[in-house]
């Protein structure tokens, strides 16, 4: 049972069952699970404005080290 969304870290990255961070995922919105096993109420908006910040600049941090460029446009 997931309760709480996701285990992540600080960073918005997914947790393994050791608590690692699984490569190249993260997670924002409703399934980020800083209160893993527990919900708060009201904290939904609080938890994807917060994570979904971090996530974005996170990815794209990595995507700016690992090399070509994908285009997402939908043109």
């Amino acid at each position: 049972m997931s309760t709480g969304g996701l285990s992540v870290d600080g960073s918005s990255r997914v947790l393994n069952t050791d608590g690692r961070p699984i490569g190249g995922l993260w997670t924002a919105g409703e399934i980020t699970g800083i209160f893993h096993d527990l919900y708060p109420s009201g904290t939904s908006v609080l938890r994807s404005l917060t994570f979904g910040r971090i996530a974005g600049r996170d990815v794209a941090a990595e995507l700016a080290k690992s090399g070509p460029r994908v285009d997402l446009s939908l043109a």
